[in-house]
């Protein structure tokens, strides 16, 4: 249905609006065309597209948005601007994600100019014509990272009404932006140190909209400078940021000053203040006729020694306090101001997230005599390795706790009968009586933990866990009873070296399994204790040496979709001796033991030995990655539904594949081939590989020379060619390349770049016909 729109809109649209890069070769763009846009993910060069633009008279909107900066030339830039000099009567400019470094001095010359976008580009500077664009109503500079000035005859621009620099490094505003009185969107003012570009400037934008953000409030010398940016009479401001990047020795009483006269109007619903310096904050933050409030961050005021009262914000929703050195206590005042004619309502009536981080000072949490948040949904606390506690109780709405590195913490867990998330990470000795009957997911740091929370499972028997990550536990322990929680769907094992789980009995529940760093004990992994594992992961479990299976002709594991082995030395076979013994002729395999795999990969696993009999154990597989497994020498009778192999750092396994045609009567589709093989000189060989191949990518191969054209020519489906990193290679053997080829791509080849650039005579027939040349990331064609 798309399609038939774009078909609608584009015949009706004729000559009037063209899209560059579905023009053909040989094209030009219509005189009478008024829109032209490039998209430089097609095919059709750059150089072509602006060549195909000489026609072009009296267009309104051209937009140019993304070019790599592989193919972006020297001559592009001039060519552009010649182009753009010719257009005077362009509306709208578009170089968004575009490699230019600056603007030409004849951007002056687009003098109606409404609409100029070079967001994301690699802008530097703009010139100083850019403010004889006196239409120009939109100016997008998002995320032009290198761009630390803006021209000083921005206050020319009279009719600007959206500037946009977020993402940018200017280090000041320019003079007089006070002059913009159009101004409907900033989304940052960055305070310079003079009169010209300072605070005041503010004073004058009366109309802006949205979201603002003040930066450098260091430069703010006294409160009456801050008082004349006028904050309070700017109505249409829903989110304000206030930013200080310096934390020198102050005056806390004048820092405070400042702060109290940038008071916005009470509609804000965001308020962000960062790198605040005084000790103290003014009587606003947290007033209740902040009543449309929703989100408020305070974040590296390492001066402040107590937080403002926030408990009367009746709309608060999300509440972020980080990074403040100096608190050491939250008590009462945080929850209500005492001193104020604060209303009788239940303190952080509509807050659901509350986060503090990194908090090195912070000891003590009071709670509240009264009961509080009451919707709090999520509370978090990170790195605040002083609290000893306490914690609010009766949180009725807690789903989500989090509780990361706070070592000396030694209380009760918040009581809460919603929570359904639960992590808990370091040495702290929080107590952990029984499990909330609500949880889905638990996962938990330290030994401490570990055992608390293993001896709650075998007490309380949880009825909804499902997921269960545990971590950095080194003792010898037990999972719990004879069985694993009927509920747990997802288990994960990580660094728990002397852990046993039971074998009694099967776990038939369990979908999911991760061991890492663990079970140093297990040396086989009894599969058919969990027989309904859908996703299978042993990552470095260094005694780990096969996958145990019963020798017996009705054993099938019918769900397991997703196997991976990475990093175990030992690791010699994927089924055990005792199943390859049984079924060493493979007409005694009459029922595929893992019906269902559909990945397979095995990593760094020095002793592992390709699975002869992999065809009839595993007649699904389709995906199957070996990598770094130096003993595997070979690829006999893969399964027949395979698509996609990828071999990296099998030395042995790619001089087998170089010199045979095990792979000629695979159904494969990619095919990566990755690492260093001293040996192979020439690749491919004529019936090395498989007819129906879409797709080959040669990586690291550094004695390769040539590449055997006569050895790819059979490959009619073969769409993509990828050859990186061969330093020698330098030869193209045989006629050309298949038809069928629609992209090749040349990297960390020199010598061949070489002949490929220069289109030398002997080589460049043999793929001139390709739609999609890359040398070094950079097309060529």
């Amino acid at each position: 249905m798309h399609d038939l729109l774009h078909a609608l809109a584009m015949f009706c649209a004729g000559v009037f609006y063209v899209r560059g890069h579905e023009l053909g070769n040989g094209a030009m763009i219509d005189s009478k065309t008024r829109h032209v846009s490039f998209d430089v993910e097609g095919n059709f060069a750059v150089k072509k597209f602006l060549e195909a633009c000489d026609n072009l008279k009296y267009p309104r909107t051209f937009l140019m948005d993304f070019l790599p900066l592989s193919q972006f030339s020297k001559e592009i830039a001039p060519s552009i601007w010649r182009l753009l000099s010719k257009l005077e009567r362009l509306r709208v400019l578009s170089f968004g994600r575009f490699p230019l470094e600056s603007l030409a001095n004849s951007i002056d010359k687009l003098i109606h100019l409404r609409y100029l976008d070079l967001s994301e580009s690699s802008i530097k500077i703009l010139p100083e014509s850019l403010g004889n664009l006196y239409n120009l109503q939109t100016l997008k500079l998002r995320n032009c990272r290198r761009l630390e000035m803006l021209p000083s005859s921005m206050q020319h621009l009279v009719n600007l009404r959206h500037l946009d620099v977020r993402g940018t490094n200017l280090k000041e505003m320019p003079k007089g932006m006070s002059r913009l009185k159009q101004l409907q969107f900033l989304s940052s003012f960055v305070v310079g140190r003079n009169e010209e570009n300072g605070i005041m400037e503010l004073g004058g934008l009366a109309s802006i909209h949205g979201s603002l953000t003040i930066a450098k409030i260091e430069n703010v010398i006294n409160p009456s400078e801050a008082r004349m940016a006028r904050m309070p009479e700017k109505k249409h401001i829903n989110i304000l940021k206030l930013r200080w990047l310096s934390d020198n020795s102050i005056d806390s009483q004048n820092e405070r000053e400042i702060l109290a006269e940038l008071q916005p109007q009470t509609n804000l619903k965001e308020l962000s203040i960062k790198g605040y310096r005084g000790t103290r904050f003014p009587e606003w933050i947290g007033h209740s006729c902040y009543q449309y409030m929703t989100d408020l961050k305070l974040k590296g005021c390492s001066n402040c020694c107590m937080l403002p009262s926030l408990g009367q914000l009746v709309s608060l929703k999300h509440l972020n306090i980080s990074d403040f050195d100096s608190l050491e206590t939250i008590g009462e005042d945080f929850y209500m101001d005492h001193s104020a004619h604060s209303s009788c309502i239940e303190p952080f009536p509509s807050l659901e997230s509350l986060i503090f981080n990194y908090m090195p000072s912070w000891k003590i949490w009071h709670s509240f005599e009264f009961a509080v948040f009451p919707r709090l949904k999520e509370l978090e606390i990170w790195e605040c390795p002083m609290l000893v506690g306490d914690f609010p109780h009766h949180l009725r709405s807690l789903e989500k706790l989090t509780i990361f590195e706070c070592n000396n913490l030694a209380c009760s867990l918040p009581r809460g009968p919603a929570i359904r998330e639960l992590l808990i990470d370091g040495k702290q000795n929080v107590r952990m009586q029984e499990l909330p009957p609500s949880l889905l997911s638990l996962a938990i740091f330290g030994s401490q933990q570990v055992e608390s929370v293993l001896e709650a499972i075998t007490h309380n028997q949880p009825t909804c866990l499902q997921f269960l990550h545990i971590e950095s536990c080194p003792l010898a322990i037990s999972f719990p009873g004879t069985c694993l929680p009927h509920s747990l769907k997802r288990l994960e094992i990580y660094d728990c070296t002397k852990l046993e789980f039971p074998m009694q009995q099967q776990h038939n529940w369990l979908q999911s399994l991760e061991i890492c760093d663990s079970c140093d004990s297990m040396s086989s992994f009894p599969l058919v204790v969990f027989p309904n594992v859908t996703k299978l992961s042993i990552t470095r479990c260094k005694n780990m040496r096969s996958l145990e299976v019963s020798p017996s002709h009705d054993v099938v594991f019918p769900c397991l979709r997703d196997l991976t082995i990475c990093g175990c030395p030992n690791f010699v076979s994927l089924l055990s001796q005792t199943w390859n013994n049984e079924f060493s002729s493979l007409q005694n395999l009459t029922v595929p033991t893992l019906p269902s795999l559909h990945q397979l990969t095995i990593s760094c696993c020095a002793s592992f030995v390709f699975f002869s009999a992999i065809r009839l154990a595993a007649p699904q597989l389709e995906h199957l990655k070996i990598h770094f497994c130096p003993e595997v020498d070979s690829f006999q009778d893969l399964p027949p539904k395979l698509r996609d192999l990828q071999i990296e750092g099998c030395e042995k396994a790619v001089r087998c594949l170089a010199s045979s045609t095990i792979l000629q009567s695979s159904s494969l589709i990619f095919l990566l081939i990755r690492g260093a093989c001293e040996s192979v000189k020439s690749f491919p060989r004529e019936g090395c590989l498989p007819v129906s191949l879409e797709s080959l990518q040669l990586d690291g191969f550094p004695s390769l020379e040539t590449l055997d054209c006569n050895g790819l020519l059979h490959l009619t489906s073969l769409k993509t060619l990828s050859i990186n990193d061969c330093p020698n290679l330098k030869n193209m053997a045989g006629e050309r390349l298949p038809a069928s080829l629609a992209k090749l791509s040349i990297n960390g080849c020199p010598l061949l770049s070489k002949f490929f650039q220069t289109k030398d005579p002997l080589v460049w027939p043999k793929i001139s016909l390709i739609h999609k040349i890359e040398v070094d990331d950079r097309q060529i064609s």
